[in-house]
């Protein structure tokens, strides 16, 4: 925790020149991201397509729509999972979209609680997302969550 102050003012002082760059060159300008075809919202519209067609249809509109994946301590394989989900991204030529969410104390033990049990093993959980994403193009959105609750990591 001592080093926290000099790593948040570092990640500030270099949050202006990332926005210029980013600006300058958007990574996924021009890229479709994948719209998983078995999300719950793709389930349920198929399953209410007979009996209820309005709210089937409603449902579609959004399982149309790409989504992201959040992956947490939830996930016996991680590295299995998100490898199945990049050959499925890839063979719709899409780029899926990942919240990274198992940061350890997540949520200071609140209504999100949970996350890796040590920075160790979140640093190991990690390394298989990595590994599960491999050479392929992906968004990662990291710990949506994690800088309001600093004070109890």
């Amino acid at each position: 925790m001592r080093y926290l102050p000099a790593l948040i003012a570092c990640l500030l002082l270099a949050l202006p020149s990332a926005a210029v760059a980013a600006a300058a060159q958007n990574p996924i300008a021009g890229a479709r991201l994948w719209v998983d075809p078995d999300s719950q919202a793709a389930r349920d519209a198929q399953r209410l397509r007979s009996s209820r067609p309005n709210e089937s249809a409603l449902l579609g509109r959004i399982a149309d729509r790409p989504q992201a994946i959040w992956l947490g301590d939830g996930i016996e394989n991680v590295r299995r999972y998100v490898r199945r989900v990049m050959a499925r991204g890839s063979g719709d030529r899409a780029i899926p979209v990942f919240v990274i969410y198992n940061v350890p104390q997540r949520d200071c033990g609140g209504h999100s609680a949970g996350g890796a049990r040590s920075a160790a093993g979140y640093a190991r959980w990690v390394r298989a997302v990595a590994a599960g994403i491999g050479r392929g193009r992906a968004v990662a959105v990291v710990e949506p969550d994690a800088l309001a609750g600093l004070d109890c990591l």
